[in-house]
């Protein structure tokens, strides 16, 4: 009887073990990705249309597509990259996929100074340049544009 209890303690011991190792696992798997994305966002050259447009490179998902852009910025750097999102871009134009301008993160005041600044009638022709813009790799460009404009 004293052995089958200290058996039984034993097993419950390395099952706990064992649940213990899985969540320390499973919450380092999700730490990585995390911070793949960040290092996407973080430098400030992609956007949510490069995302976009590099998972229907990949056919993967967009939050996938951010994890492995943001893997190789970690290990290659922008160099690595830039090759990928160029040919997701011109994968994009055959495809018609668009991009929209709150997909780089910019507002609606945003446009309203753009339009401004290029000499629009509105703030939706600005919304649609900078749509056309983030679609072919443009955010810099309206990254100036708009600090020239405030």
């Amino acid at each position: 009887m004293k052995l089958e209890a200290t058996s039984r303690a034993g097993t419950v011991r390395a099952t706990m073990l064992a649940a213990v190792s899985v969540i320390a696992i499973s919450t380092s798997a999700f730490a990585a990705p995390k911070d793949a994305v960040q290092t996407f966002y973080q430098s400030g050259q992609y956007t949510y249309c490069d995302a976009k447009q590099l998972s229907a490179f990949w056919g993967i998902s967009t939050w996938d597509a951010k994890v492995r852009a943001g893997g190789k910025l970690q290990t290659g750097g922008p160099s690595v990259l830039n090759w990928n999102v160029k040919r997701a871009q011109a994968l994009a134009r055959q495809r018609g996929l668009r991009c929209d301008y709150s997909e780089g993160g910019y507002s609606y005041k945003d446009a309203v100074a753009l339009a401004k600044y290029w000499g629009y009638k509105t703030p939706w022709d600005a919304k649609l340049k900078m749509g056309r813009l983030l679609a072919s790799g443009g955010n810099l460009h309206i990254r100036r544009a708009l600090r020239a404009a405030r």
